[in-house]
């Protein structure tokens, strides 16, 4: 398991400042099933190929033990856009604090045309067992570069 200690609480206020002209855009999920289960639908529903990653543990404050994230990459070759899966939710504590009623995010790394990232929502509200789905704003990833860098 890899260590990640980050300069960030669960419940980040500042915006995402870089250098690099990365763009992201992030879905919020609500859905009670298991995140192999989510990416199993989202994989047949979108022809995605989402594959697990090893885990990563990040330090979120000094008072809190380190929270797991269990990512899910997905990068498609024909595109410049990359896809990550992951969970808001693990042993009753919270990666973002703030968004407590989500349960799984995917992060879009990447440029993504409007007509795909509607595709994108239209595509995950066909899969039953996802309750909803809200786009989030990226303020509540400040540590957003760090933990995609990880995730590959």
């Amino acid at each position: 398991m890899q260590k990640l200690n980050l300069p960030f609480s669960g419940v980040a206020k500042k915006t995402l400042q870089s250098d690099n002209n990365y763009s992201y855009r992030v879905l919020g999920l609500i859905s009670s099933a298991k995140d192999y289960r989510i990416c199993h639908y989202i994989n047949k529903e979108l022809e995605f190929k989402f594959g697990a990653q090893e885990d990563i543990s990040i330090k979120q404050n000094k008072e809190t033990k380190p929270f797991i994230l269990k990512p899910y990459t997905y990068f498609p070759e024909k595109s410049i856009a990359k896809y990550f899966f992951i969970n808001n939710k693990n042993d009753n504590e919270l990666f973002i604090k703030k968004l407590k009623e989500i349960d799984y995010f995917i992060l879009v790394e990447g440029e993504i045309l409007r007509t795909e990232w509607s595709f994108l929502n239209k595509k995950l509200k066909n899969i039953d067992i996802i309750q909803h789905i809200m786009e989030i704003e990226i303020k509540y990833f400040s540590a957003i570069e760090h933990l995609i860098f990880e995730a590959r």
